[in-house]
């Protein structure tokens, strides 16, 4: 069978495993973390949450979802939950920054501000001990008329 100019003959060496601070460290973060590998190849985080984030985030968001006129707008108020329960997770000092640059992005500032200023109160004082960052949702709307929340989070120490 012809072979490639270009591709080297093997020479029976193994492969040896990297040795350089980098890769060092990335395993031990990735064993600490409970990350494996299977069969396939792709890491997985052997982490089961204690509590399921989404069902969190729909209870919390509850009453402001319930205010939705359309698909669109309830999707835009489950990222506005989302974001007003991250910012509640945020040392006192920080959350007024944060708190600003969200309602910056919005047309109804007042509105929206004090939508999460209420949600901010409400994470604080019913939801405090659930210390999850919530870095993104996804809300799936079945064709039965029930809506699916998906929410991918980390939980803070």
């Amino acid at each position: 069978m012809p072979t490639s100019k270009k591709r080297k003959k093997k020479t029976g060496k193994k492969r040896k495993p990297a040795t350089d601070v980098k890769h060092t460290l990335a395993a031990v973060k990735r064993k600490a973390l409970g990350f494996r590998r299977n069969k396939d190849n792709y890491i997985i985080k052997s982490f089961t949450p204690e509590h399921k984030v989404s069902a969190l985030l729909g209870e919390f968001a509850k009453d402001l979802l319930e205010t939705s006129v359309s698909l669109d707008d309830y999707v835009e108020k489950v990222d506005l939950a989302a974001m007003a329960w991250t910012v509640g997770n945020l040392q006192e000092e920080i959350r007024e920054e944060y708190i600003q640059e969200i309602v910056e992005h919005y047309e109804d500032k007042e509105i929206v501000e004090k939508n999460v200023r209420e949600l901010i109160q409400k994470k604080l004082e019913h939801y405090d001990e659930y210390k999850y960052f919530i870095k993104d949702t996804k809300v799936t709307f079945l064709d039965n008329g029930t809506v699916n929340l998906t929410v991918s989070s980390v939980f803070l120490e």
